[in-house]
């Protein structure tokens, strides 16, 4: 995983389009496995700390994510990990 905050990305100045990108790149990359585990939601949560999530919230979205694959007692592969966040993320907004 990269990180958000290398110091030779720091230095140029990017639109807020190419930072969501970025971490939309890095959110598929932590999904890109078959399946989850807790070394992939730190991952997870380290990516919305360093995107201006925060703490708090970050670590309340990895927590639903865990509890809502444990709920549904079936393998998640990225696609479904990535729904499931999607869906997370729409709640917390609405």
């Amino acid at each position: 995983m990269s990180n958000s905050f290398d110091k030779t990305e720091t230095t140029q100045k990017t639109s807020i389009w190419d930072s969501l990108k970025k971490i939309r790149s890095q959110v598929q990359e932590v999904f890109a496995g078959d399946h989850i585990d807790t070394s992939t939601l730190m991952d997870l949560e380290e990516i919305l700390i360093l995107s201006d999530t925060g703490p708090r919230v970050a670590a309340e979205i990895t927590k639903e994510i865990s509890a809502r694959m444990r709920d549904t007692n079936k393998p998640h592969g990225g696609k479904e990990s990535t729904a499931i966040l999607r869906e997370i993320i729409k709640e917390k907004i609405e």
